[in-house]
């Protein structure tokens, strides 16, 4: 419900690109500013018709991408408030809501450290490792388990 909803808030605040958002819609629909517009409205219950301004959409989605925002900082002061030092700690962001987590790096004044960073991957497939995070992941545990069998 939440990977939905929030695909359709950040298509109309302009954070999620076409080509980061490569699944389907729950309703088999497109992935227009109309089309998110249309599923955010169905989630405040009425629908898009009954009042077609897009600011209106793009002003929902904007304070629904607020709270979500608020929530995860939430969660990062609760782990950051158990570490003893978070002197030069980095926040590390990975798949295409990194920009989440670039946002919080920014606002507590922490550098920011993009999962394509920690890869070996050439400087022009960074994006699309970052975006591929966990399948990355996954591939990189299966060639360490095949390089090193009883590892």
């Amino acid at each position: 419900f939440r990977r939905v909803l929030f695909r359709s808030v950040y298509r109309l605040t302009g954070a999620l690109h076409a080509d980061d958002d490569m699944q389907g819609t729950p309703d088999g629909q497109g992935k227009t500013v109309r089309d998110s517009a249309r599923r955010l409205a169905r989630m405040f219950g009425t629908d898009v018709e009954d009042n077609p301004s897009l600011t209106v959409w793009r002003n929902a989605a904007c304070a629904l991408a607020s709270i979500q925002l608020l929530n995860i900082e939430r969660a990062l002061q609760t782990q950051l408030s158990r570490a003893q030092d978070v002197t030069g700690m980095p926040l590390g962001g990975a798949g295409v809501g990194s920009f989440l987590a670039r946002q919080l790096a920014q606002m507590h004044g922490m550098q920011y450290l993009d999962f394509s960073e920690l890869c070996a991957a050439p400087a022009q497939a960074g994006k699309q490792v970052a975006r591929a995070a966990a399948a990355v992941a996954v591939a990189q545990l299966a060639r360490m388990t095949h390089e090193n069998p009883a590892g």
